[in-house]
């Protein structure tokens, strides 16, 4: 009969598996609780939303699963699931949080009331829109993951050294005029947009950035930097990969066109400048639209520019040259241009267009000095006449 050798760990004598030393067995579990203190997940207790109370407000038993108020102090894994109490309010301030997670099914929850300080992710696994209202403080990178729908984020985000990674097929809403001194990153696949300001945007391969609400027919002015000649910017993968994505429907900036404020002294274009006309409107020569009101420097160059929609479709542009891309020209005459020196987007008549306009201005203008001088006011020869 085989038995297994006796192992003496921590003063306790257990059986060793087959292969393995007293001093392996020591190195495993030293592994596993390294392993569990590293993980918030594991290492952190969860709190589960019921909405059993009769209002929404976090200090309510009756809205928690087991019918205990997680305490603000202590940091839980909130995990946000079913369709009770969707308007939830947090009743504490500097709330703890090791991690936000709207569950698979959860209907669309809004947030609101005291600030939370949070040290994980948030995770938007619903497949609906979910909003946060409430300030968070956070001094990491903290992931965003959006899955396939929208995270709204109303309150303002702060802390020296936080950050933010957008993940997922989703989008992540910035509407504060956030403080935070790290980047947001956007990942391949995933999209950021809002009215608000973020210190430092790095928008990789893959991913999409576009002020406003990312619907169509809504626009907005969306914030970069903090400041110019500041460590803030505006930096876009160079390539073709990225996307930077502009709606038009009129003349009025941030409410009928998107557009950014560029306040970092660090920015730099890549990747291609979307731009779509939203209505069918023709626009004349000379309107501008200024896509990108620059404060700092800026470097690079988008890889493309691209048009489409209303009277401008089926344009392309070629470019840069000297920091000018410019379309081809339409039955009518009309071009655009798009400088990534001034960041204005220019509509431009043809400029044969321009001359013929001129010569018939001088014409007319000829024309009236003759009958001016018909009633018998001679006319002085030159010498050479």
């Amino acid at each position: 009969m085989l038995t297994s050798p006796r192992c003496n760990v921590s003063n306790a004598t257990v059986g060793c598996p087959r292969g393995m030393t007293p001093k392996s067995v020591l190195w495993s579990l030293a592994a596993l609780t390294t392993l569990w203190q590293a993980s918030p997940a594991l290492a952190q207790s969860s709190a589960t939303w019921s909405g059993g109370a009769t209002s929404g407000l976090w200090s309510s038993s009756a809205n928690w699963v087991g019918g205990g108020v997680p305490a603000s102090s202590t940091p839980f894994n909130y995990l946000m699931q079913g369709t009770n109490r969707l308007s939830s309010t947090n009743s504490a301030a500097n709330r703890q949080a090791a991690s936000i997670t709207f569950q698979s099914g959860a209907g669309s929850f809004g947030i609101t009331g005291g600030s939370f300080l949070l040290t994980g992710p948030i995770s938007n696994l619903s497949g609906v829109t979910q909003t946060i209202s409430s300030p968070i403080t956070t001094t990491g990178l903290r992931t965003v993951a959006t899955g396939s729908a929208a995270t709204v984020f109303g309150g303002v985000i702060a802390g020296s050294g936080g950050g933010m990674n957008v993940t997922g097929s989703g989008t992540a809403v910035f509407n504060a005029a956030n403080t935070y001194t790290g980047t947001t990153v956007v990942a391949s696949g995933a999209t950021i947009t809002g009215t608000g300001r973020l210190p430092r945007v790095d928008v990789q391969s893959g991913g999409r950035i576009t002020p406003g609400t990312a619907a169509a027919g809504s626009y907005g002015v969306l914030t970069t930097g903090t400041g110019a000649g500041s460590s803030g910017g505006f930096v876009v993968a160079s390539g073709t990969s990225a996307t930077v994505a502009i709606g038009i429907s009129g003349t009025t900036r941030g409410t009928q066109y998107d557009a950014f404020n560029l306040l970092g002294g660090s920015n730099q274009f890549g990747g291609t400048l979307d731009i779509s006309f939203d209505t069918n409107t023709l626009y004349g020569p000379g309107t501008t639209f200024n896509l990108f009101a620059l404060s700092g420097s800026n470097g690079g160059a988008f890889g493309a520019v691209t048009v489409a929609g209303g009277e401008y479709a089926g344009l392309t542009f070629s470019g840069p040259v000297n920091g000018v891309w410019t379309s081809n020209t339409k039955s009518d005459g009309q071009f655009l241009t798009f400088s990534e020196i001034t960041g204005d987007l220019v509509v431009v008549p043809e400029p044969s267009t321009a001359v013929i306009a001129l010569v018939g201005v001088g014409l007319v203008g000829l024309q009236r000095f003759r009958r001016r001088n018909a009633g018998g006011m001679p006319v002085t020869p030159t010498a050479a006449g």
